[in-house]
């Protein structure tokens, strides 16, 4: 069966860099196509709703509205678009809090277009994907909502046991494979994806679990092992 296309609309107040990520990602033997290029926030929103694409690659900054309001904006007319919202290094500082559930990756516009296009797909299928600068900045995020840590008594954030159940399927089977003892370059081609992507959702992974080492993710890992078994 073939891969389903991926349909992407791209937004950005840089011509040149719209028309630079136009080249690089569409592939015709591949499976993501573009459907526009736009470089304002009013065209942006017009454009999904004309197009639906699957997934919209946003500028923070772009002309008009703003990043936050135009992903606000598809997000009411077009619910199914997942986006990828792209920000400079200075914006990791500031990272936005008020984004609408469908945004599904915060990245720097310096990534790799070879991660981007990775990237692209686990957005398409509903994976949240974070940049390691931007995510030391985001409340902490369930699925595709942003929610913050209730605070205990002695004002540190207060988790679940062990916060496996807010793992996505693919961070479980992640999670599987580092309790294996495989590195991120072995679970990568395990996956067929890039080893900065698996990087990625470990961040991710690290964060939803509120561990800092990877010995610690392999323990919690094992008790995942017969949902998620090892082949």
């Amino acid at each position: 069966m073939e891969d389903k296309t991926i349909k992407v609309l791209l937004a950005d107040g840089q011509k040149l860099f719209t028309d630079s990520l136009k080249t690089a990602i569409q592939n015709p033997a591949g499976n993501i196509r573009i459907v526009g290029a736009v470089q304002n926030s009013g065209d942006t929103v017009a454009a999904a709703e004309k197009e639906h694409p699957d997934v919209l690659i946003l500028d923070m900054h772009i002309p008009g509205a703003g990043g936050s309001r135009t992903a606000a904006a598809v997000a009411e007319k077009c619910p199914d678009t997942k986006i990828i919202m792209l920000l400079e290094a200075e914006d990791a500082k500031n990272a936005p809090h008020d984004m609408p559930e469908n945004v599904y990756a915060f990245l720097l516009r310096n990534i790799p277009l070879n991660e981007l296009i990775d990237i692209i797909t686990l957005a398409s299928s509903r994976i949240l994907v974070v940049s390691r600068e931007i995510l030391v900045a985001l409340p902490f995020r369930v699925g595709a909502a942003f929610t913050d840590f209730p605070e205990d008594q002695s004002g540190k954030p207060e988790r679940s046991s062990s916060g496996l159940d807010t793992l996505q399927p693919r961070e479980r089977e992640i999670l599987v494979c580092i309790a294996a003892g495989m590195d991120n370059k072995a679970i990568a081609e395990r996956f067929s994806l890039a080893e900065q992507t698996i990087k990625n959702h470990i961040s991710v992974i690290y964060t939803k679990l509120g561990i800092r080492r990877r010995s610690q993710a392999a323990e919690l890992g094992k008790s995942l092992s017969s949902t998620f078994p090892f082949k």
